[in-house]
């Protein structure tokens, strides 16, 4: 029975890192059901053993065999003590969407023994409990963290914990806080789960959400590795392979429309560099020359906005050209409605610059431009008015000093992590309830 175990214990985890394709999952499946019925024979084996190994290799099955659940309740009954009864009950009932039963079948498993997959389980599901208002979602995600650093103090080597902990900060962080911290903390988690090396192979999720993360902070070149990794991993997940385009294409752009000047006569950029002089006649403002790396206290840089680079509603990626007549890139997050429009003319206080550079990349070479970016739209003065509430998507209150580049819109269902469930064809169901979730 133990060899047997070990075979489904094998498909289990090549059908969870999407390593076998479907034809070869399912082939797999009915081969280990029939020397399961075999191998059951034995009347020394528990009854209870034989109904959840029977339920284990039905699990693997898409769309979910209605005889997996049968066989874990009976086997529960039986076996009530067994914790892996429980989360291989949990799971079930999780993918049917009867989410309050799953989290019953975690408790019962944690009321019996702490374990590691219970409290991963948990975490996990907290993030997709219905909640009655924003309130009571945030306290389901801060519960989410707690639960999942338990599974962490239990096993500090176990990557897949880590890696829950960095979905559930992240979601902490895109979803309410937009803390600094708990941004931190995802990263962390994060690069903490890769050290693990069954984790970081495997895991092609975990490779995404560091991916997201990187581009969220504008570490480009760390992101187009991480989706690079999350697309070798697992090849149909195609978003990564999208994503990574994403990225290539924006940068390329930006670079190139930097380069040309976004393709203005000498004359109109000599016209825009003059008006705005104009507007600086007593000098209170600046260019880019005099901008170091980072947040530059004090600072007020002036420019003009030449040419809009995207058309996604944020983050709002702007061509422009400032008093010196040095183009770059301007970014602006958190902003609602496109709020800064092409010939805008713009201040920014305190801006921060943060030139990007990219090495060898396989498909877009070596590139570098200068960079200013916004997180905080209060920073902005537009046409001689600083931006309102009505503007910012940022909580109110919020003091926004984050030195990281906003890169990611708070309804794009892409800057949550995927559910860490083991089925790929909940992906996208999930992903789905997310994005809806988050805009309402």
């Amino acid at each position: 029975m133990d060899e047997l175990l070990g075979k489904i214990e094998e498909l289990v985890i090549a059908n969870e890192s999407r390593s076998w394709d479907g034809d070869r999952v399912a082939k797999r499946t009915q081969e280990l059901l029939q020397e399961h019925a075999k191998v059951t024979q034995d009347e020394s084996i528990s009854n209870a053993l034989k109904l959840y190994s029977q339920a284990k290799i039905l699990s693997v099955k898409e769309p979910l065999d209605p005889n997996c659940e049968k066989l874990l309740s009976k086997a529960v009954k039986l076996s009530p003590d067994d914790i892996n009864v429980w989360n291989l009950l949990g799971e079930i009932c999780w993918r049917k969407g009867d989410l309050e039963e799953a989290k019953s079948c975690f408790e019962s498993a944690l009321g019996k023994r702490e374990n590691v997959q219970s409290y991963q389980h948990m975490s996990m599901l907290l993030r997709q409990l219905s909640a009655k208002s924003p309130v009571e979602r945030l306290k389901l995600v801060d519960e989410s963290i707690a639960v999942a650093r338990k599974a962490i103090k239990l096993d500090s080597s176990n990557g897949h914990s880590w890696f829950v902990l960095g979905n559930a900060y992240m979601t902490m962080f895109f979803g309410f806080t937009r803390f600094e911290g708990h941004l931190n903390q995802a990263v962390a988690a994060f690069e903490q789960a890769t050290r693990d090396e069954k984790e970081n192979s495997e895991n092609p999720d975990l490779h995404f959400n560091r991916g997201t993360l990187f581009r969220y902070t504008e570490n480009f070149d760390r992101a187009l590795e991480a989706f690079r990794l999350a697309s070798k991993i697992d090849p149909q997940l195609e978003v990564a392979q999208h994503l990574r385009e994403a990225v290539c294409m924006q940068l390329k752009n930006t670079f190139d429309n930097i380069a040309n000047k976004g393709e203005l006569k000498q004359k109109k950029i000599d016209g825009h560099v003059e008006s705005l002089c104009a507007l600086d006649k007593e000098g209170l403002s600046c260019g880019l020359s005099i901008l170091v790396d980072g947040v530059n206290e004090g600072k007020w840089l002036l420019a003009k906005v030449v040419l809009v680079l995207t058309r996604d509603p944020m983050p709002q990626v702007l061509l422009v050209v400032d008093k010196e007549g040095t183009f770059e890139c301007l970014t602006v997050y958190n902003t609602k409605d496109n709020a800064i429009k092409l010939g805008d003319v713009v201040r920014i206080q305190d801006p921060t610059r943060h030139d990007v550079k990219i090495e060898d990349d396989e498909d877009i070479g070596s590139l570098s431009f200068p960079s200013i970016r916004v997180e905080n739209p209060k920073m902005v003065e537009r046409n001689g008015k600083m931006l309102g509430m009505s503007n910012n998507l940022l909580p109110k209150n919020q003091k926004f000093n984050l030195p990281v580049l906003l890169l990611s819109t708070i309804i794009d269902p892409f800057i949550f992590p995927f559910p860490e469930y083991m089925n790929t064809g909940d992906r996208n169901i999930v992903m789905s309830q997310l994005a809806v979730q988050n805009k309402s």
